[in-house]
């Protein structure tokens, strides 16, 4: 049982391995969309603190 478990989650990371390369390039896209929302939320925080007290 415990074979078949690791032989399992071997090629559930195996498959996706291959789906993050076939989608690397729209996921990176999305990260650079993300990326100054993220920025603008961290270097904001202190104001969304003092707003939530």
């Amino acid at each position: 049982m415990r074979k078949l478990r690791i032989v399992l989650i071997i090629l559930g990371l195996l498959i996706l391995i291959t789906l993050g390369y076939s989608f690397g390039f729209g996921a990176g896209r999305i990260g650079d969309y993300l990326q100054p929302t993220v920025g603008y939320l961290v270097t904001n925080q202190d104001k969304y603190t003092r707003i939530q007290r």
